[in-house]
């Protein structure tokens, strides 16, 4: 069996696309339950997925690249603050950031969406997510440094 899906490689976060290779009893089985509860993806979606089998290596190792330097950005801006913790992810442009206080991850998540950041709370992922906000490395360098900073101020655990 070969599962593939485009969000990351090809940066189709949120369509849902991808694909399944393997025996014909098991395949047809998959679909039946995808039918069942996804649904079909639209058109555009589908053209683009097939757009992206088309571009060369080149493009996905550029993007590569700038994903690496984002989240090196992301790890140098994190790291030394006391009450702040992020492990290194090693195949995402997303991390989960613990924090070092009491305030639930929903309202992180809620006070720092005023704030124009995006975030999303650790708690929706499975409850030892509590604690942690998960931040994603997909937006401009200067976003990044932007949101971080905004991330930093709020989370200030001295504070708390």
């Amino acid at each position: 069996m070969y599962v593939q899906t485009f969000s990351k490689t090809y940066a189709m976060t949120g369509w849902r696309v991808g694909y399944l290779t393997g025996p014909r009893e098991v395949v047809d089985a998959a679909a039946q339950v995808h039918r069942t509860h996804n649904g079909s993806l639209n058109t555009a979606i589908q053209r683009a997925a097939l757009a992206a089998l088309d571009l060369p290596d080149s493009v996905m190792g550029a993007m590569v690249d700038t994903y690496r330097q984002r989240r090196e950005l992301v790890i140098a801006h994190l790291s030394d603050i006391p009450g702040l913790h992020l492990v290194p992810p090693e195949g995402a442009f997303y991390g989960f950031l613990r924090y070092d206080n009491d305030r639930p991850s929903e309202a992180v998540a809620r006070k720092l969406a005023e704030r124009k950041v995006m975030v999303r709370a650790g708690a929706e992922y499975d409850p030892s997510g509590e604690g942690h906000i998960r931040i994603s490395f997909a937006a401009s360098e200067d976003d990044l440094r932007t949101g971080l900073a905004r991330i930093v101020g709020h989370l200030d655990v001295t504070r708390s």
